[in-house]
């Protein structure tokens, strides 16, 4: 035997009406005893509104991840030697590449996604500009950052020296004074005072792209010639004393024709 009942607040009149959850059945079974049997009237998920393009939230285990892996590569010596600060775009370029798919998933690849991110994590992250409108970031744990950095440039300063003096010593050595890029960093390892006492280069040569760069910031000793990747020495090298001079010159010619 069953019957039909109404749970509290219902009548016959709105039974089954929105915001009735509950409808009972009473059954009675073979040995009399009372049961209430609870059951859904209506199918709640059907009544949501459907949404669409729907953000989901960022998963905490995979930012957590993320940002472990940040920190590992600003503690790596091959990155961060001096433990100081970084490039952003160096540090981003690098998780980037070797974990994209985690990168889209808790960064996302909108302008500025990064530095939103960074920010998220202002206990272990510090983001801050630097000349030209260049950004770093270090991790608060390397206290001593000012200090990595100052080695740090002037490591680099050095290393720049001596590649200039590389590439003034090999195309001196040509008859027309110029080379192939690929010759010359072929050649690189072997220059005999480009040697450490064990007998490898002191410094690490750029990569082709960077070391293409590198000359084009120096047009007053270096020349370079896009369609067949030549570097060779400008001819239009000047002190700086004789472009001072030149620009007094100027003004003074200046000043003679408004007398």
């Amino acid at each position: 035997y069953q019957r039909r009942v109404h749970g509290p607040g219902m009548n016959r009149n709105n039974f089954g009406a929105i915001g009735d959850p509950i409808q009972f059945t009473t059954k009675i079974s073979a040995n009399n005893t009372l049961s209430y049997l609870p059951k859904p009237i209506i199918q709640i998920t059907n009544l949501l509104p459907t949404v669409t393009n729907q953000v989901l939230p960022i998963i905490p285990d995979r930012e957590q991840e993320l940002t472990k892996i940040t920190i590992d590569y600003l503690n790596d010596s091959k990155v961060n030697p001096y433990k100081g600060s970084v490039p952003v775009e160096k540090i981003q370029n690098i998780v980037r590449s070797k974990y994209t798919e985690l990168y889209n998933a808790v960064v996302s690849t909108k302008h500025n996604s990064w530095r939103r991110y960074v920010e998220r994590h202002t206990d272990l992250f510090e983001l801050f500009s630097v000349e030209d409108g260049k950004w770093r970031m270090r991790l608060i744990a390397h206290a001593n950052y000012k200090e990595a950095d100052q080695l740090e440039a002037q490591a680099r300063q050095e290393a720049e020296d001596h590649l200039i003096k590389c590439l003034l010593f090999y195309l001196n050595g040509k008859t027309d004074l110029t080379c192939r890029v690929d010759d010359f960093m072929g050649d690189y390892n072997g220059l005999t005072f480009n040697k450490d006492l064990n007998q490898e280069a002191k410094y690490q040569l750029p990569a082709r792209g960077d070391l293409v760069r590198f000359i084009k910031r120096h047009p007053q000793m270096f020349t370079y010639n896009s369609e067949n990747w030549f570097i060779g020495l400008s001819t239009k090298e000047e002190k700086p004393e004789q472009e001072n001079d030149k620009k007094d010159q100027k003004k003074k010619k200046k000043k003679k024709k408004k007398k």
